[in-house]
């Protein structure tokens, strides 16, 4: 009797989904996805070029894998504890909340210290009245 079997590769490939390049069959591992905050085209800000605020975040939190997944807007982290987990888990919110307030101080939506800027409309304008 003959079993067939397909193997994944077990390398990592950055830039590539296969979160089971760091199964090994002596630690555990735990997944959690985060929902983003944040539209979707902002998301770039929060992945940084060629990845780099997802590699430094991996580092920092000492998790094994982070991926977004755009079609669901989702990022899967995966670690080997649930302290790893919660520290990524933070770390995320905290950038996406970082680019959020930088695009909206961007575009002119909110000032300096945070406030919403209020937009002004021409029937708000009062007009001068020349009184003699």
């Amino acid at each position: 009797m003959s079993v067939c079997t397909y193997t994944v590769p077990n390398y990592f490939i950055p830039g590539v989904y296969n979160p089971t390049c760091m199964f090994t069959p002596t630690k555990p591992m735990y997944c959690r996805y985060v929902n983003i905050t944040i539209p979707s085209d902002w998301m770039k800000h929060v992945i940084g070029s060629n990845g780099y605020y997802f590699y430094v975040i991996t580092h920092q939190s000492n998790v094994s894998y982070i991926w977004y997944h755009s079609h669901v807007k989702m990022i899967e982290v995966w670690a080997t504890s649930y302290d790893a987990l919660n520290d990524a888990e933070n770390r995320l919110i905290n950038r996406m909340n970082h680019i959020c307030l930088r695009m909206l101080y961007k575009n002119g939506m909110i000032d300096n210290d945070g406030k919403r800027i209020e937009k002004v409309k021409w029937s708000d304008i009062e007009e001068d009245v020349d009184v003699e």
